[in-house]
């Protein structure tokens, strides 16, 4: 069985990072946005995928731009696949994938 991830746990793991860097813990993040603190768990975990909107929200709440978190959304995503991991762009019931814990998925985004 190959190891690997979903996409989506790419895009959680990237927006962890910068919540994390920004001081902030899940409820201050979505204070007063259109995402709730469950729906930013989920999506910090790979199951859930946010729109447009709510990727604009969170990156001005982080205090970067939309283009810094697409930027490293696809640097994770080549580091990802430059260190032989499998990235599945949709979600199945049965990959056939070994999917990573977040901590190996922070790794990738760390390796920006």
């Amino acid at each position: 069985m190959q190891s690997g991830i979903v996409f989506d746990q790419v895009v959680g793991a990237v927006l962890a990072h910068y919540r994390k860097t920004a001081g902030l813990n899940q409820s201050e993040a979505v204070d007063g946005l259109s995402l709730g603190t469950s729906s930013l768990s989920r999506l910090e975990k790979g199951d859930y995928s946010l729109s447009m909107e709510q990727l604009f929200e969170l990156s001005r709440r982080y205090g970067v731009s939309m283009a810094e978190v697409t930027a490293s959304i696809e640097q994770t995503f080549d580091n990802a696949i430059k260190n032989g991991i499998a990235v599945e762009t949709e979600k199945k019931s049965n990959t056939g994938l070994l999917l990573l814990s977040a901590a190996a998925i922070a790794a990738l985004v760390i390796a920006n």
